[in-house]
């Protein structure tokens, strides 16, 4: 009796336990409605057919849990704030539709797809490093390649770049406040690609 006791006690405990646990919450980054100031002087380009990707990220990151740098070497892994989608997938699809915005094109796509046929730019990107810290800021540091034809009459072109990108978090420390931050990085990235393209496109 006593035992059977016990165990009724313990899984009572254990089912409020259950009970009582935060649920699991899903975010998304977006791109930006609208190009802001930042775009200026990028030319329109309609025909361009451009994929973004493959994208790497660091390991630390790649995961579908978020996390938030803590300072002094530490970082917090938050088991409750996901992404719903991998890390990488995000920003390429993100990137893709920022470019497609810049440039005045929608022949861009996320790797592996190319719905229009062979494209004029690949863009290859290696997020180097993603650090968020709440209620401050959001740090990108990226390397970059933009590999392409722009012409079939003419020889393939390249341009490498990187780049460094700090965004406030506006709004405190809200995990909703930090996913718009690096939204605006990602833009802000994507900017730099856009003008790299348009350089090449120039040189032609």
């Amino acid at each position: 009796m006593r035992y059977q006791t016990t165990l009724v006690a313990s899984t009572a405990l254990l089912l409020l336990g259950c009970a009582t646990s935060p649920s699991e919450r899903y975010f998304h980054l977006t791109a930006m409605a609208e190009p802001p100031a930042v775009t200026v002087g990028v030319h329109s380009a309609p025909n361009l057919r451009i994929v973004v990707g493959p994208v790497g990220v660091p390991d630390m990151v790649d995961r579908s849990q978020m996390v938030f740098d803590e300072g002094d070497g530490r970082v917090s892994v938050d088991e409750q704030n996901r992404w719903a989608e991998p890390l990488s997938a995000a920003i390429g699809r993100i990137m893709a539709l920022d470019l497609g915005r810049m440039l005045g094109t929608p022949l861009v796509s996320a790797y592996p797809e190319s719905p229009w046929g062979k494209p004029q730019y690949r863009i290859r990107l290696d997020i180097q490093r993603l650090e968020i810290r709440l209620g401050e800021t959001v740090t990108l540091s990226a390397r970059w390649s933009v590999q392409g034809n722009a012409m079939p009459e003419m020889a393939a072109s390249e341009k490498d770049g990187s780049s460094l990108v700090s965004e406030q978090i506006e709004g405190g420390a809200s995990i909703a406040a930090s996913v718009a931050a690096q939204d605006r990085a990602l833009t802000r990235l994507s900017h730099d690609i856009a003008q790299a393209i348009e350089q090449l496109q120039s040189a032609h």
